[in-house]
């Protein structure tokens, strides 16, 4: 996999108090400051989640099919397409097996 890298940054982080539309929970605003870091650029594929799977690490996705496609996991032809219908802790399973991790909220 492919990854970038992000140099550090600052940012501002939440809603203003004066934000009509936001939830409680995104504010207040703050600064967050974020150490550089490497990310992956683009999504884990099909077949790349299937070698974790393969290997007993990984659980295959909730549902096979993505909504327009049937056997959308297991079709080769989309072996290099975006993995779907996983959760957050087949996700992080993934990234365990793959020596990476997930994004925070903040990066």
């Amino acid at each position: 996999m492919v990854q970038v890298y992000v140099p550090a940054s600052d940012f501002l982080m939440g809603s203003a108090d004066s934000d009509p539309w936001a939830s409680s929970n995104e504010k207040p605003q703050h600064t967050v400051a974020l150490p550089d870091y490497w990310i992956d650029r683009t999504e884990v594929t099909n077949a790349q989640y299937q070698l974790c799977a393969a290997d007993g690490s990984c659980t295959p996705p909730a549902d096979l099919n993505s909504p327009s496609r049937p056997g959308y996991y297991n079709d080769p032809a989309f072996a290099n397409y975006p993995v779907i219908w996983v959760n957050w802790n087949q996700a992080d399973a993934y990234c365990q097996w793959a020596g990476r991790r997930l994004p925070t909220e903040a990066e």
